[in-house]
């Protein structure tokens, strides 16, 4: 028992001390802790609890302090000064570059931060939960923002930090709702994830990355709602997951992914409802899932040569889109279950045009893709994988450029596809693609080099009605007359 009382006086004797030492002197009632070099201080709070609060109201911190005869110079803002504290507003001398970890953390009554010209370093989680704090200036010498340095200060709508910056930290901007003011200029060596996360406005006037960045790390520019345009330089090779998913949702209307870029990631550009043009330069290697889903205003995409990889699903929900040109070359042997559906899933695809770079489609390329009522593919096509226009219900027209039947390893499309679906080949080679496995599943093979269109579904002889005349016109399709 006395072993135990013992202890316990020495931890209070041990806590008390630890208090005593927190900060060496006080002015004015600012606490200050003498730094290293025995000539500048930081201000500091009273004791080492966060729960004992030390500073309300207004507080102005000068430049020099005078304790016991010496001049100290007031150059940092100490971990956890602050923290928890009731202040109003806070105004800081030109001489103080650093501000600390969690220095002004939670301070939920504050709502400015003057002053602070000479800050070069703002700390991790420095202001993060300042959720009344409106404006918060430290002039143009700021290099380093931290971790989760403003996150959650969600009233905050003017911050300066100068064009300076060279880091910015991950979260450090996360969910400041209404801020503006940020500048990304070329001066960024990186960004970390998350840091602008739910910053509606702060790109409201566009945003360009810098050409410094070469990975837009993930989930960057979730939800900026009111990014209007975004320009991506040819620096950038990785645009990782969620980068700017939800982004750009109230203007955002044309997006160009540079050639540089070899990989897309999961999400990245996910829900940019107002995108109605969206290139993909040559160039870049891989789509990951649900990578451009739910671009609601899109209307065709171009899938270029260079892709060698596409996730499942990674144009879903895209509501608009009728139209793809696909061009992907080694794209081939890429599979998926029918149940994890293809890569434009709900989107209501009409045409399908092959490019001539293509020598493999690959499997399930349109499966079940009801809408789709025109596919083109080119003499460059040498195979086609198995299911790639399955479940096709309103394809119309298929037309195939290669005299001699491509080759097929499976049958490329079902019962339902294969009673309606006018199959186009080149002059004379009807014959062969009715006695070549799979293609002779197909009801109607012409050899019309595709100049047999019909201009509805039943208007056979192109008379722009469907009667009688258009069965007798088919029926002469069918026995070569």
């Amino acid at each position: 028992m006395k072993r135990l009382l013992s202890i316990c006086i020495l931890l209070m004797a041990a806590c008390i001390t630890a208090s005593a030492e927190y900060y060496d002197f006080k002015v004015n009632d600012i606490y200050y802790k003498i730094n290293s070099d025995g000539t500048t201080v930081s201000v500091t709070r009273k004791s080492v609890s966060t729960m004992e609060k030390t500073y309300w109201g207004d507080v102005i911190i000068p430049s020099t302090v005078t304790y016991n005869g010496t001049v100290y110079t007031v150059t940092k803002i100490a971990k956890q000064a602050f923290t928890i504290n009731d202040l109003v507003s806070v105004t800081l001398p030109p001489t103080i570059t650093t501000i600390g970890e969690r220095a002004f953390a939670s301070c939920n009554d504050m709502v400015a931060v003057l002053g602070g010209g000479g800050v070069t370093s703002i700390g991790d989680a420095a202001f993060s939960g300042c959720d009344s704090l409106k404006r918060a200036f430290f002039g143009e010498n700021v290099l380093t923002i931290g971790d989760e340095a403003f996150i959650n200060c969600t009233v905050l709508k003017e911050i300066q930090v100068g064009n300076k910056l060279t880091t910015i930290g991950q979260s450090a901007f996360s969910r400041c709702l209404e801020m503006r003011g940020v500048n990304l200029t070329n001066n960024i060596q990186s960004i970390g994830e998350s840091a602008f996360y739910a910053c509606w406005y702060n790109f409201e006037n566009g945003l360009v990355i810098p050409s410094t960045l070469t990975t837009i790390p993930r989930y960057a520019f979730e939800s900026c709602h009111y990014m209007s345009s975004l320009k991506i330089p040819s620096s950038v090779t990785r645009i990782e997951r969620g980068a700017f998913y939800n982004a750009g949702t109230s203007g955002l209307k044309s997006l160009t992914i540079p050639g540089s870029v070899k990989y897309l990631g999961r999400n990245a550009f996910t829900n940019l409802r107002e995108c109605t043009s969206l290139t993909i330069s040559n160039g870049v290697d891989s789509i990951d899932i649900y990578c451009f889903s739910r671009l609601c205003s899109l209307q065709s995409v171009t899938i270029p040569s260079s892709v060698k990889w596409i996730g499942k699903r990674a144009f879903q929900d895209c509501e608009k889109l009728s139209t793809v040109n696909y061009n992907a070359t080694d794209c081939a042997g890429i599979t998926f279950s029918q149940n994890d559906s293809s890569w434009f899933f709900a989107a209501p695809i009409t045409k399908v045009t092959i490019g001539e770079s293509v020598k493999t489609i690959p499997h399930n390329l349109m499966f079940n893709q009801t809408k789709l009522a025109s596919v083109t593919i080119p003499g460059t096509v040498t195979s086609i994988g198995a299911n790639a226009f399955a479940g096709c219900t309103n394809l119309m027209d298929i037309y195939v450029a290669h005299k001699a039947p491509v080759l097929l390893s499976a049958d490329i499309a079902n019962a339902p596809v294969h009673a309606k679906a006018f199959v186009h080949v080149p002059e004379g080679c009807d014959k062969y693609y009715k006695g070549r496995d799979y293609w002779k599943n197909f009801q109607y093979i012409f050899d019309d080099n595709g100049t047999y269109q019909p201009a509805a579904e039943g208007d056979i002889n192109h008379d722009g009605v469907v009667n009688v005349s258009d069965v007798a016109a088919l029926i002469n399709k069918i026995l070569g007359k």
